[in-house]
């Protein structure tokens, strides 16, 4: 959980930097399940489909 909490505060400041707006943070954390069934996965798509 750390990891992925470091991993997103890391990309914000990246995004920061450049100016660039952040939409959201999405994670999963079952790796084993395909990637369409992953409700990260979704959230994102579905983020990305609405604009």
């Amino acid at each position: 959980m750390t990891a992925v909490r470091e991993g997103e505060e890391r990309g914000r400041y990246y995004a920061d930097a450049r100016h660039r707006h952040v939409a959201g943070a999405w994670s999963d954390f079952d790796p084993t399940l395909p990637l369409a069934e992953r409700p990260g996965w979704q959230a994102v798509t579905s983020a990305l489909s609405t604009g």
